[in-house]
């Protein structure tokens, strides 16, 4: 990625919303006016949409404590869950 979209998306607020039903979680994310949605179990084969609007990519999440890991367009992902009001995007 250019060093101008990595600026952009560090200026980008976004609001996300976790639903967690054992394994399977819904994933909303809110960035003005753009709404992403993601459905995925843990361990399974999922479609994810991308917050840049790339299409939807064919991935697994690992679960490991509470961290989620997934693998998008040869970017890893972690997602850590630190309480019920934080998340931390690396």
């Amino acid at each position: 990625l250019s060093d101008d979209l990595i600026q952009k998306g560090k200026d980008i607020m976004s609001i996300s919303e976790i639903e967690e039903t054992g394994n399977h979680f819904k994933v909303t994310v809110t960035t003005g006016p753009k709404v992403l949605v993601n459905t995925f179990t843990i361990g399974e084969e999922a479609e994810l949409g991308t917050i840049t609007g790339g299409g939807k990519v064919k991935t697994v999440v690992q679960r490991d404590g509470n961290k989620l890991k997934v693998c998008l367009n040869g970017i890893e992902s972690i997602t850590e869950l630190v309480d019920a009001n934080t998340i931390v995007n690396t």
